[in-house]
This record gives structure tokens, C-alpha cells and sequence, in this order.
């Protein structure tokens, strides 16, 4: 399969244009916000009428136009074919063609081109949540057999109607969707789990080729695999009926499986998530060091401190831990009533805990009636730096997170670099963790969407409060 052809009018960024493709290939070439990935996305557009990138076609739609259209010119094994597809705006229509037939139905038309995109975000599928390899698992096998994505829709459409009504609290409307959900959802399990099997050695032998030698590498469908059989869902749903019901929504079927990726060994993602904390950690670990070049050392916060009550525990190490003091203090040990006694220890302690020590620090005879205080005596109390008092009364508010979520706002040009900085501005963030970014023109939102997760990852690097997603608006940044 080749691409010959492409016209588009009305798309992204790009100008209207129909675009005759050499057979040899095209490489692109350009500075960013010039329409490369716009590009791309018209070209895998028609694979299954959607973009890699939003789900929203409007998003699509060229600023101040009212639709687009994207056709596409390819050879096949059995000769020249064409696939377009025009989308207006105003209702939010849609029409497509396959080899200038009119084609109702999305899956008649889907998977008549085919194309791979490759993107920076693709990590996200190792390392992201099981969201993102639930898609791929619908995309491929909607690519490779079209009753597949017809039972997907039809056990989509069944779910949504049955959460409707669980939301409702309705378990008995709710039961009148649970043959539908069943004959449905059995097909999409049985696809899954068939391909998944069918998958395991390529997989291996890829992953080998790429150069990763470091032990068993494989795939697993994390899910019920009995429900393969649609016998086996009356059973399943009524055991799950009052969590259900608790919860609002459906718990039961595969919306809510997983396909595990694994590398010598290990789950892919955790392996991905100890690599970005080892990166966080000696990034963190650098700007500690030039702040101790810069600064000096923080002083410490006064160490004075008082135990006591604690519970009995046992003698030893735990004592050893609990009573840790710096060489040279003096460990004064006395009765509640205020009698003290000064010096380097005390014979006979036993017990341990965080809160101090009781029983073992009474009076002989006195099976441990009377409790005992301690307080160390590391000499003269310094004085706790204004921040660090302002830093824990932010902590005990709550408030740390969202100062250090707004922290981003100020920092924005620094964290960002000058060339993004230029043509963007940094608006709010809210509660939950979205970040509203202004961006000069909509092929730089275009291009910035793409590279949200290395910029997510640059921003929460040592933060207390996450980003956990960025918005990119167009409009209102004056270049």
C-alpha cells in the first residue's frame, strides 16, 4: 500500500493544496508550528476517520473555516483507490467515501487505507494507564477485522445504558442491558484475548531485534478471559450487582482489563517509572548541589525536643533509635514532677518508640508506675529560618501543593526555554492539576500538544504540585 495522492482543504494549519507524493518517499523539513505533524495527521486521518491526536473533530477545522476535507489517492495490490472524508462544523457531520462510493457506515470505510504514526507520546503505552493500551487494542483489531469494532460499539452503546441507569440507582433497568452487554462484550474478550496470543512471539522476537537482551519479554491479557463465553456473564454481573450499584457504574467486562507488557520480567511500566524517578532523583540531587555551592548548608531547625509516655517496647536496636543523639549531649532523664538527672545514659534503659520510653525508666520496685520524661540537650536553640516556618505552615494548611502548582505560572519562561516562551503564556492552573497555556497561532498549539509530555515531565521535576495536564489555547499571545 503507497500513497500517491493527498488533497486537503480546510485542515489544521495547513494551506489548501492537493500534494502528489514521489515514490521514493518525502522527508519533512521545517522549523516548529510549520504544519509537519499537521500533515501527517491528514494522512492518517482516514485510517479510521480520526485523529491521533483529539477525538474532537472540530479541533481539526482550520481557524475561521467552517469544515474540512481530506482525500487521499493510494495503490493497493488490486490497483488505485481513493478515501475521503468531508466534516462540517455546524452539526458536526461527517461524510465518507470509499473509491467515490458514499459510505454510511464508518466501519465499511475503516481500515481501507492503512497507516502507522510514530510519535514522542508512544511511551505512553508502555508506561501510561491501562486506558491507552485498551485503545490500541480496539485500533489494531478494528484495523484487522471490522466485526470487531462493530461489537465494540454495540457493547459501548450497552454500557453507557446501563451506567445511565446505575447512575439513576435503577439496578432493575440497569438488568435489562445485561444480555446486550453480554453478547457483546464476549466477542470483544474473545478477539482480545485470541490476539494477544497470536502477538506474545512477535513480540519477543521485536523486542530482541531492537536489542533488548535482558531476560523473558511478553504480553499478557490481565482480565477475565471466562468471559470469552457469554454464558459466563449472568453469573459474574450478579455478584457484582451491589458493588455496582455502590459505585454507580459497571464493573464487569473488558473496559476495565489490561494488556501487561513485560520485560525481563518486569511490568514495562514500572520499569519506565523507576528510570523517570532515577532521572527526577539526579536532577533533584544536582540543584541541591548548587544550592550548597551558592547558599551554604541550611541551618537546621532547633533540635530541642521532649518524649515522653511512650508505650513499653523492646530493648536494643529500637532504644538505639529512638534515643539517637549527637556525640557529646547530654541525655537528662528525671520524674514528671521536674527532678532530673544529667549524664551520658542510663543504666538499665529498655524500651523504644518515636514518643519515648515508659516502664523501663521507673523506679525500682516500682513495676513501672511512675513515667519518666527525657529531653535532649544539644546546647543553645537557633532560630528557624523565616521560610522554613512559612513552608510548614503551608504544609499543615494544605496549601503547599497549590503554591507549588502556581510556582509554574512564575517560572514558566525559565522552565519552558526562550523559543516556546515567545509565542506562549502561561494563564492559570486549576485544583485538580490542568494547566491553561495561551499560544500565538494554532499550529503552535498543534505542535505543542505533541510535546505535552516532555514538557508535563520538565515541569514537575522536584515539584510538590503536579501538572497533570497541559491545555493549549489559541488566540491572545502577541508574538
Amino acid at each position: 500500500m503507497r500513497l500517491q495522492r493527498l488533497t486537503v482543504r480546510g485542515f489544521r494549519n495547513l494551506a489548501d493544496a492537493t500534494l502528489a507524493v514521489p515514490h521514493a518517499g518525502a522527508v519533512l523539513l521545517g522549523a516548529n508550528g510549520q504544519g509537519k505533524t499537521s500533515l501527517l495527521e491528514a494522512i492518517a486521518y482516514p485510517v479510521l476517520f480520526r485523529s491521533f491526536r483529539t477525538v474532537l473533530d472540530a479541533e481539526l477545522v482550520r481557524f475561521g473555516d467552517g469544515g474540512f476535507h481530506v482525500e487521499l489517492g493510494f495503490l493497493k495490490g488490486d490497483g488505485a483507490h481513493e478515501v475521503a472524508t468531508t466534516f462540517r462544523a455546524l452539526g458536526r457531520k461527517k461524510q465518507l467515501q470509499v473509491d467515490g462510493a458514499p459510505t454510511a457506515r464508518l466501519v465499511d470505510a475503516a481500515g481501507a487505507w492503512l497507516a502507522v504514526v510514530f510519535a514522542p507520546d508512544d511511551v505512553r503505552l508502555a508506561s501510561g494507564p491501562a486506558t491507552g493500551r485498551r485503545l490500541f487494542l480496539d485500533r489494531t483489531l478494528a484495523l484487522s477485522d471490522p466485526g470487531y469494532l462493530a461489537a465494540l460499539a454495540r457493547y459501548r452503546a450497552a454500557l453507557a445504558q446501563r451506567n445511565a441507569a446505575l447512575r439513576q440507582g435503577r439496578p432493575d433497568l440497569a438488568a435489562a442491558f445485561n444480555a446486550p452487554l453480554a453478547e457483546a462484550g464476549a466477542i470483544v474478550v474473545a478477539r482480545r484475548t485470541t490476539w494477544v496470543a497470536g502477538a506474545v512471539e512477535p513480540f519477543a522476537a521485536a523486542l530482541v531485534a531492537l536489542g533488548e537482551h535482558g531476560g523473558a519479554s511478553t504480553l499478557a491479557y490481565h482480565g477475565h478471559p471466562e468471559l470469552a463465553d457469554p454464558g459466563a456473564w449472568p453469573e459474574r454481573l450478579a455478584q457484582a450487582a451491589a458493588r455496582d450499584l455502590a459505585r454507580r457504574m459497571t464493573t464487569v467486562g473488558p473496559h476495565r482489563d489490561d494488556l501487561e507488557l513485560r520485560l525481563g520480567g518486569r511490568a514495562a511500566r514500572l520499569r519506565l517509572h523507576r528510570a523517570a524517578a532515577q532521572r527526577g532523583d539526579r536532577a533533584q540531587a544536582a540543584r541541591a548541589g548548587d544550592h550548597r555551592a551558592g547558599h551554604g548548608a541550611l541551618p537546621r531547625p532547633a533540635a530541642r525536643r521532649r518524649l515522653r509516655g511512650a508505650r513499653p517496647g523492646p530493648a536494643g536496636p529500637a532504644v538505639a533509635a529512638a534515643l539517637r543523639r549527637p556525640a557529646g549531649a547530654g541525655l537528662r532523664l528525671g520524674a514528671t514532677r521536674g527532678r532530673t538527672a544529667r549524664g551520658p545514659g542510663a543504666p538499665g534503659v529498655a524500651g523504644g518508640g518515636r514518643r519515648g520510653v515508659r516502664g523501663a525508666l521507673s523506679r525500682p520496685g516500682t513495676g513501672g508506675g511512675r513515667s519518666m520524661g527525657i529531653k535532649y540537650d544539644r546546647g543553645p536553640v537557633r532560630p528557624t529560618p523565616l521560610g522554613e516556618v512559612i513552608a510548614g505552615y503551608l504544609k499543615r494548611a494544605g496549601l503547599a501543593k497549590r503554591i507549588g502548582q502556581a510556582g509554574v505560572i512564575e517560572a514558566w519562561a525559565e522552565l519552558v526555554g526562550p523559543q516556546i516562551a515567545k509565542v506562549t503564556a502561561a494563564e492559570s492552573v486549576t485544583p485538580d492539576g490542568i494547566l491553561r497555556v495561551r499560544v500565538a497561532t494554532a499550529a503552535w498549539a498543534s505542535e505543542l500538544s505533541l510535546m505535552s509530555p516532555q514538557i508535563l515531565a520538565r515541569l514537575n521535576t522536584g515539584r510538590t504540585g503536579r501538572i497533570k495536564q497541559i491545555r493549549w489555547l489559541a488566540g491572545g499571545v502577541e508574538r
